[in-house]
């Protein structure tokens, strides 16, 4: 049989010049069916393989020279806890780690950051250590592999025969800096002997020779790059969820995620929940529609936006677990106007960004965080009830706004609209601006009958 591209032991009948996965970045990944499916170049379309999509057990039947034996391996991208798909996995959700525990997902580490393209040391003797499941390491005893890592100072690999419990520490590269091995209990680990040299991928491979980048440069001025695509992420996420390698790993040891795939043609699939307030918000984090009276809302550890007497509408989207988006809608009685809030996890679920509105209500004295950008920081906005204009003099008037930032927009708005439109045009006022603690108007005439709101945009200094 000829050759197959992911794994000779899957016996798929396709061959490598068939599948087109290092061209496209198709990667196998699993269909409706629960099985693998492949991309097939000659009709385009993803083809099942009838082979069961197994994550916990994969690895043991997709050994073969060049491929990844470690779980997210991908080190670009700053972390998923910024959602969008982005490298490594980390449903932990922070950005430095330093005690010794699981970290960005798979990973033991100590003493390491992610930036946005690569991982880092923050002291002397960091480590991060991926640990396998017992089948595998029986799997691989004996057998040569290649570690390699693409560093900041450029490629380093080196090649030795795998053992679970070896005497002492197996070194695949040492330098002064970095130290590929696997320690006494057969796990895979990168050391930082100083915090010289940042890693932006690794790769564990059957093998002597490392398949990880090339040199696209001069041997003098080397200009490495990456051999494979970036790997599908939601694959990656399933690989990390459901190992079972540690029993302790919180974030692992989990069944595959069920795909909510309904029919062709038949809508969304997922879930659908009427909630009651025996229910917690927080924890619905299944792809679906929800719902909730005003007499039963659920609970949750964060304030929900305020709804009134209306029956509540939710969508839930859940992206494998990163981002997780819950979408509100409600009707608040003014006019029929439907408000909409949205907010997501990427850690799924365990915590949550705030609410924000779509198209907010502006109702006196209330602050909206709103779904705006402003230079990458969310827009607030506050409607203030400033009540008469000044008699040819300044008023100021208290917003009641903390840690404010920059302010976009302020802008008064007439409550009885006199002149046919609600923004003021009024030729008396000289000037309008929002300080740190008040929104001021100043007038060169008598406009005391007029009464008046200010609208304000704005960001935060805390975000």
């Amino acid at each position: 049989m000829a050759d197959t591209f992911i794994g000779e032991k899957w016996k798929l009948p396709y061959t490598a010049a068939q599948l087109q996965g290092t061209v496209t970045n198709q990667v196998p990944r699993i269909g409706a069916s629960g099985n693998w499916q492949v991309w097939d170049i000659d009709t385009s379309a993803w083809v099942d393989t009838g082979v069961a999509a197994d994550p916990q057990t994969a690895k043991l039947n997709v050994i073969g020279k060049g491929i990844n034996l470690l779980d997210n391996w991908y080190f670009i991208g700053g972390g998923s806890q910024q959602g969008d798909g982005q490298f490594p996995i980390n449903q932990r959700g922070q950005t430095s780690y330093t005690t010794t525990d699981y970290a960005i997902d798979r990973w033991v580490v100590r003493d390491i950051t992610l930036n946005s393209g690569d991982i880092e040391a923050t002291a002397a003797n960091a480590f991060m250590l991926q640990r396998f499941w017992t089948a595998f390491k029986a799997d691989i005893e004996g057998k040569t592999l290649t570690f390699s890592a693409l560093t900041s100072a450029g490629l380093v690999s080196g090649t030795a025969a795998y053992q679970s419990a070896p005497a002492s520490n197996i070194v695949f590269y040492n330098d002064a800096d970095i130290t590929l091995y696997v320690n006494t209990v057969g796990e895979v680990g990168i050391y930082f002997n100083t915090t010289a040299k940042k890693v932006s991928a690794v790769k564990l491979e059957l093998g002597s020779t490392q398949t990880l980048a090339h040199n696209e440069g001069e041997d003098a001025n080397p200009n490495w790059v990456l051999n494979d695509p970036p790997p599908d992420f939601q694959m990656e996420y399933i690989k990390c969820i459901t190992s079972t390698a540690d029993p302790s790993d919180t974030y692992a040891n989990k069944p595959i995620p069920a795909s909510g795939f309904a029919p062709a043609g038949y809508g969304l699939g997922g879930s659908a929940k009427t909630l009651t307030n025996s229910d917690n918000i927080d924890n619905v984090i299944n792809t679906g529609f929800y719902g909730w009276a005003s007499t039963s809302v659920p609970t949750s550890s964060y304030a929900l936006p305020p709804m009134g007497s209306s029956y509540v509408a939710m969508t839930v989207v859940n992206s494998l677990g990163s981002p997780i988006i819950q979408t509100i809608y409600w009707n608040n009685g003014y006019g029929g106007h439907t408000e909409i809030a949205t907010r997501k996890s990427t850690n799924g679920g365990a915590t949550w960004f705030p609410w924000e509105y779509e198209n907010p209500l502006l109702v006196a004295g209330e602050e909206y965080r709103t779904t705006e950008r402003y230079i990458g920081k969310p827009v607030y906005a506050k409607l203030v009830d400033f009540g008469a204009l000044p008699n040819a003099t300044t008023k100021t008037v208290a917003h009641s706004i903390t840690n404010l930032a920059t302010v976009l927009e302020c802008t008064p708005i007439e409550k009885t609209l006199t002149n046919g439109s609600p923004y003021l045009v009024r030729s008396g006022i000289t000037e309008v601006y929002c300080s740190g603690t008040n929104a001021v108007v100043v007038s060169s005439t008598n406009l005391s009958s007029y009464s008046v709101y200010v609208k304000l945009k704005y960001t935060k200094s805390t975000d």
